[in-house]
Formats: C-alpha cells, structure tokens, sequence
C-alpha cells in the first residue's frame, strides 16, 4: 500500500520501517522529497506511529514551504552556527556612547 502526501508516493511499509529505526530520520526524509513544514511532516510520522492505516486510500495536501523569501531576510554572512553575529560598528557605537556617559557623570561628581 502507498501513501501519497501532496501527489508523491510513499511505500507505506518502508516509511514503517523506517519510523521504527528513527522517527526523526523519516521526519528529514518526507520533509525533503515533499518540501511541506517540519510541523506537518512530524504530524505525518507521528499520526502513522500511533495508527499505521490512518493515511488509507487518502492524499494528504499539506502547504509546500518556499525557504527563498526566508533567505533574503537573514544574511548568510551575518550567521555563525546557530548565533547571530550582531553588527560590530552598532556595538561600537554604543561602547562609545557608554564611556562618554560614564565620563560626564565622574566629571560631575568631580566637581560637587
């Protein structure tokens, strides 16, 4: 028996198989070859681990996820593993500002 999600066909038995050995393996496969959400394709998998005829004679549509607009938001160059890098001349900036501040206030109680 297959199961298809968005048109695409699964072999139900070898996404079983597979959700026995690793479930978040078969979440990475299905989310790749069908390029739905992380959210939907862990529903998928979890829905098959409780009931394996729960997708039966059924086409599951789910939203196909596009990653561009994503990445025009967040510059790859500004990422380092899973941490921004936060811009260095805003930091600057306000280091800057702090010790001007820091000075004005021993200025003052310098002179009181």
């Amino acid at each position: 028996m297959n199961i298809k999600i968005n048109s695409i066909s699964f072999s139900k038995e070898e996404l079983l198989s597979s959700i026995k050995k690793s479930k978040l393996e078969t979440i990475k496969h299905i989310k790749s070859i069908t390029n739905i959400g992380l959210k939907d394709a862990k529903e998928i998998v979890d829905s098959l681990d409780d009931d394996p005829n729960c997708y039966d004679n059924i086409d599951v549509k789910k939203e196909v996820v596009s990653f561009s607009k994503n990445e025009n938001i967040i510059n790859k160059e500004d990422r380092k593993g899973a941490h921004f890098i936060q811009n260095k001349k805003a930091l600057n900036k306000y280091i800057i500002f702090g010790l001007i501040l820091i000075v004005i206030i021993l200025i003052g109680l310098l002179i009181k």
